[in-house]
């Protein structure tokens, strides 16, 4: 385009209608309880892992408890899942945007020919094992807590199956030992190279809820047969199982209750004795060494002395026998002296119905018989 002094200018070029953005991933609805259900779907596009995730449900925001985390799949990518206190039917039969973000991520439309609905088995389903672990620690940990008793069955089921996933079967009880009142010392065999660090907490699932185990003691015994797993547990129900949702998932079943435990004092004695030729304990760590005891400043500190009391017996003279005594003071040593028992000294230590006299540490400034170092006194 030309002007009319000759001078060329530049077309802008104005589109009649703008651009579609990028289209939104089709969410899915899963029911985890009766009142709780899952809502997933797959990353479109690359997201940040800590990119915040909330969703709306026919404009107004899904409710207060509400959890969500990423999975990675098995090929690449991410699953982003949410879990909220509402019914699958309800959540299906609305309108769901979510925001990934802060922008549209997924959507979920009951116009859609396809059912938004699908059971827990299409939530694992392309997880990854780093996927499975993540969604394993928060339906016993977070989702446990924040639901309540009410999603237990569903959660426990949708557990056993990420662990049969993960290829690991539960450990049965090889013995147990009573400790204290109800304590119980159960082990295990485990597969080569366990961790216990790696178990992370445990959590009880029995009667219908779980529960997170507190003051519980994980460790590993190396054994030519196959490493040997003490768990040491303050109290535990019956038939409860133990889940460990660490790094290293694993399963424990409680010891049965039908058979006898077996006593502490040998497995002690056992752990106690050293190795012959060696100077570790028992447990593999070196064997402590008593350092010596130091003074701290605060007893080394000049502290002023306090008159002590030191309490001494008299011999009891006869009646008609005249005694000399020197006695201790605060001020140093005095002489008395008495005619007889009846007529003695007001401040003489001896004391003819209470037996003991108290006498107290003073320097020596006095002349006589030198005081006896047992009673503190000399008599004459």
């Amino acid at each position: 385009m030309t002007s009319k002094a000759g001078a060329r200018t530049r077309a802008v070029v104005i589109p009649l209608h703008t651009p579609r953005g990028q289209p939104l991933a089709a969410g899915m609805v899963a029911p985890l309880a009766e009142r709780v259900s899952a809502i997933s779907f797959d990353e479109a596009r690359p997201a940040p892992e800590t990119a915040r995730l909330r969703a709306e449900l026919d404009g107004r925001a899904l409710g207060r408890k509400v959890v969500s985390t990423a999975l990675p799949l098995r090929h690449g990518g991410r699953r982003r899942v949410l879990l909220a206190a509402l019914p699958a039917q309800v959540v299906a039969a609305s309108r769901v945007t979510l925001f990934l973000g802060g922008e549209p991520a997924a959507a979920i439309d009951p116009e859609w020919l396809e059912s938004p609905l699908a059971d827990s088995v299409a939530l694992t389903e392309g997880l990854s094992d780093e996927g499975r672990r993540r969604l394993l620690a928060l339906l016993v940990t977070t989702g446990a807590s924040l639901f309540g008793a009410d999603a237990t069955p569903g959660f426990a089921a949708l557990v056993d199956r990420l662990f049969d996933q993960l290829g690991l079967a539960p450990l049965a009880a090889a013995a147990w030992r009573p400790v204290g009142a109800a304590g119980r010392l159960v082990s295990y065999r485990a597969a080569a190279g366990l961790d216990p660090d790696q178990i992370g907490p445990l959590t009880a699932l029995a009667g219908g809820r779980f529960t997170r185990l507190r003051g519980c003691r994980i460790e590993v015994e190396r054994a030519p047969r196959g490493d040997l797993l003490h768990v040491h547990l303050p109290q535990l129900r019956a038939g409860a199982m133990l889940i460990g949702c660490g790094g290293a998932p694993i399963r424990l079943l409680a010891p049965d209750a039908a058979v006898p435990g077996r006593p502490l004092s040998p497995w002690l004695a056992a752990r106690r004795r050293p190795a012959p030729g060696s100077t570790a304990s028992s447990s593999g760590s070196p064997a402590p060494t008593r350092r010596p005891r130091r003074s701290s400043p605060r007893s080394r500190r000049a502290r002023p002395r306090r008159p002590a009391s030191r309490s001494a017996t008299c011999p009891r003279p006869p009646r008609a026998s005249s005694t000399r005594c020197n006695w201790r003071t605060a001020t140093g040593w005095s002489a008395g002296s008495a005619s007889s028992a009846t007529a003695r000294s007001p401040t003489s230590p001896w004391r003819p119905r209470r037996g003991p006299c108290a006498t107290s540490r003073a320097s020596w400034r006095s002349r006589g018989p030198r005081p006896s170092a047992r009673t503190g006194c000399a008599c004459a």
